[in-house]
């Protein structure tokens, strides 16, 4: 990515992208998971959810100009490209590993932690009404499949009219070990490659009530 977009100082997308691409889902990752995995979880997503083939998913790597971060990051997170492309999207998608890696980094703490405050409540199983609220997807590429857990059923699942089912069925799959994981990980443990990263992070979701 960097050799490429070295000599304009733009993002991968700038450089191929025709015309500009409102995301549409942000997601949310660790850049040491395989590309290949990668592409199967958001491939599957974009399955199940009945996107449109157009329809972009925001990743970091390949939407930030990687020559010029710190305009990126900004000197609050609210102006940060990461918050403006959530605020943008419908919802976030988190991929894990099977370490659930993500969970350990700081910034994707911070996506996190803002999809579930940008989150509309979900109500009932009226397609229209869910994609009007954002959402929080969970995706991993387990034992060569990927496995999503998704806010509410997604379009795959009003197919045979069979909503629960099809949503328990497709969601059984997903490994109990990476929930647990999960569920035991603090935040304060959580790794940054700049100190001063997760030191405003965890000021700003304090700030909001987040962290006890």
């Amino acid at each position: 990515i960097k050799p490429a977009t070295r000599k304009w100082d733009c993002s991968l997308v700038e450089l191929m992208a025709t015309e500009p691409q409102k995301p549409e889902w942000f997601v949310s990752h660790w850049w040491g998971e395989p590309v290949v995995d990668f592409i199967r979880c958001l491939s599957q997503h974009a399955f199940l959810r009945g996107l449109r083939r157009e329809a972009a998913f925001w990743v970091c790597a390949y939407a930030n100009r990687q020559h010029s971060l710190d305009s990126e990051l900004g000197e609050n997170l609210d102006s940060t490209s990461f918050y403006r492309a959530m605020n943008a999207a419908v919802g976030v998608l988190l991929v894990l590993d099977q370490k659930a890696t993500s969970l350990t980094r700081i910034w994707c703490a911070f996506e996190e932690f803002e999809a579930v405050e940008l989150s509309g409540a979900y109500k009932n199983i009226d397609m229209k009404s869910v994609e009007q609220t954002r959402m929080l997807d969970i995706v991993i590429c387990h034992e060569g499949e990927p496995v999503v857990l998704s806010e509410g059923p997604v379009y795959h699942d009003t197919i045979d009219h069979k909503v629960t089912l099809s949503k328990a069925s497709r969601e059984e799959r997903f490994p109990i070990d990476v929930v647990k994981t999960g569920l035991n990980l603090s935040l304060g443990d959580a790794e940054a490659t700049q100190s001063s990263d997760k030191e405003r992070i965890l000021q700003w979701m304090e700030k909001k009530g987040g962290v006890d």
